[in-house]
């Protein structure tokens, strides 16, 4: 679906977040703890009560793929709009971590899967937006602030990223 994407700078993010994803988290996949999982954890389905989240809504995604890969969907739209995306998504791995021990491995692809997740988001409502224009204000929500955060990515060194994670999450 990429060439649904008419921004010629905006494909050549999406693009280069693929090639990062084969490269960094493909050739993992064979190696990353598998497990049910949600599949979709974002605003819009998450339960939230006084003070913690206390439930999950929508299991039409759940799939048994690699549980970390539920880590990095919750984590793309819990960056979304935040003043510091990075130490966003270090609090929220960090939190995670305390609960499920990460393994090494798997803290190494939470960033490029949360940036792959973020690319389908975006390549995804763009698909539906040129199918569906009726419905764009619901198919573009997510669209907007998922663009946003692949700029901002974009800009960023993903080792930077991964050190942070690290020291988030104590390892050395």
């Amino acid at each position: 679906h990429l060439g649904v994407v008419e921004d010629p700078e905006m494909r050549r993010i999406v693009a280069h977040f693929i090639l990062q994803f084969l490269a960094r988290v493909g050739t993992e996949i064979p190696n990353l703890r598998r497990s049910v999982v949600h599949n979709d954890a974002n605003d819009l389905n998450v339960l939230v009560g006084e003070s913690a989240a206390i439930g999950v809504i929508d299991f039409g995604d759940a799939v048994r793929t690699c549980t970390v890969f539920n880590l990095a969907i919750a984590a793309a739209y819990a960056v979304f709009d935040a003043e510091d995306p990075v130490a966003t998504l270090c609090d929220l791995v960090a939190g995670y971590n305390e609960s499920f021990p990460l393994e090494e491995r798997e803290l190494a692809v939470v960033f490029p899967a949360l940036c792959m997740r973020l690319c389908v988001t975006f390549v995804l409502a763009a698909a539906d937006a040129a199918e569906r224009p009726d419905n764009n204000e619901y198919i573009l929500v997510s669209q907007r602030p998922a663009r946003a955060m692949l700029r901002t990515f974009w800009a960023i060194d993903p080792s930077e990223v991964h050190d942070r994670l690290r020291t988030a999450c104590g390892f050395e």
